[in-house]
Formats: C-alpha cells, sequence, structure tokens
C-alpha cells in the first residue's frame, strides 16, 4: 500500500507537477498582459477623451516637441494668442542651451 508523501524514490511525478504548473503560470500572466493592452491600448497611441462638442483626438505623443503640441493647441483653438505667447516664451526661456 502507498502512504501519502512515500514515493520509493520516484521524484519524475513531482518534477512534472511543477513543471506544469509553472507553464500554466507563465500561460496565465502571458494572456493576462495580452488581454490588458487589448482593452487599455498602447500607451503611445493618440488618446481620445469625451468632450461636449463630441470627442477629441490628442495627437501628442512622449516624443513631441513641447513647442509643436502648444502650436497645435492654438490652432486647435484650444488656447487664445496671449497664452500661446506666454506659453512659448517660458518654453524658449527655461529652453537648454
Amino acid at each position: 500500500m502507498m502512504w501519502w508523501g512515500n514515493n520509493n524514490g520516484n521524484t519524475s511525478g513531482t518534477m512534472m507537477m511543477g513543471v506544469v504548473m509553472l507553464v500554466f503560470l507563465a500561460v496565465a500572466v502571458a494572456v493576462t498582459v495580452w488581454v490588458l493592452r487589448a482593452v487599455r491600448g498602447n500607451s503611445l497611441q493618440p488618446r481620445v477623451t469625451e468632450g461636449t462638442d463630441g470627442p477629441h483626438h490628442d495627437k501628442s505623443t512622449a516624443y513631441d516637441d513641447p513647442e509643436q503640441v502648444l502650436a497645435r493647441r492654438f490652432a486647435a483653438g484650444e488656447i487664445d494668442e496671449a497664452q500661446f505667447d506666454r506659453s512659448r516664451a517660458v518654453l524658449r526661456r527655461d529652453a537648454p542651451r
């Protein structure tokens, strides 16, 4: 009769259970990451926010030049000329030389 924990020196079954558990864990993590990326999307893609006058596409990414973002906001009418001039002056003053 075989008792609990007595495998008569045969460890292949125990090792196989460990390997299967690690493979299952890796698959579970991969599926979770895949689902989160599918739901949330890539962080470098343009973000869409819902405004009172419809959806707004934020085309700025981590690689845009701050003055280009400022010019785009001015062109879209998000900021007025005075705010544009003040912000551009601050950007140019703080720019590395």
